[in-house]
């Protein structure tokens, strides 16, 4: 099975939203913040939320493997699946997060970095299933016949209200079963 497999909540955890939340004294926490775009914050907080986004110091400098997931990994390479990372992320960070990619996470084939929509990748990567923590990605999936699998947890959410029951999703990557996509 050919697998693409999102970067941020799914194979590494970032922490902006914490850090911005304790910088700005901001009296909420992380699971509070239910919208993909931060509207629970206030204007400027959330400005500076989409500002570390484009940050090579909080993108991958900080960002951490979340645990289980090189296990996962390199169960699925043993049955003989390829994994390829697919992230969207800014253009300025896309070197560094190849390079961060490639030293974490050696059983990746290729990391693909777009600017926003993954659709177009997905189409011509020929991928089976696309494992992401975003519903927009995983509709976009699904448009192009891709099987999709939803990682939702206390740090996603933004999609603990998935509108589908019929979206299998799982609390981590190293819990995903892939029997779950029909090939």
């Amino acid at each position: 099975m050919k697998i693409a497999i999102d970067l941020d909540d799914v194979l590494v955890r970032i922490n902006i939203i914490e850090g911005v939340l304790r910088d700005m004294n901001i009296p909420l926490k992380r699971n509070e913040i239910k919208s993909y775009g931060f509207y629970e914050l206030p204007e400027k907080a959330r400005k500076e939320v989409w500002r570390r986004f484009k940050m090579r110091k909080y993108m991958v400098d900080q960002a951490k493997p979340i645990r289980g997931t090189k296990k996962k990994m390199k169960e699925w390479a043993r049955e003989g699946h390829e994994m390829f990372c697919l992230t969207s992320r800014d253009d300025k960070i896309a070197k560094a997060t190849k390079a961060f990619v490639k030293k974490e996470f050696p059983l990746i084939q290729d990391t693909l970095v777009l600017n926003g929509t993954k659709k177009e990748a997905l189409l011509r990567g020929g991928f089976d299933v696309l494992i992401d923590d975003a519903l927009k990605y995983m509709n976009e999936a699904l448009s192009v016949g891709v099987a999709a699998i939803l990682i939702s947890n206390q740090h996603t959410p933004y999609n603990w209200d998935r509108t589908s029951d019929d979206l299998p999703a799982f609390e981590a990557l190293a819990n995903v079963n892939l029997s779950v996509v029909s090939k």
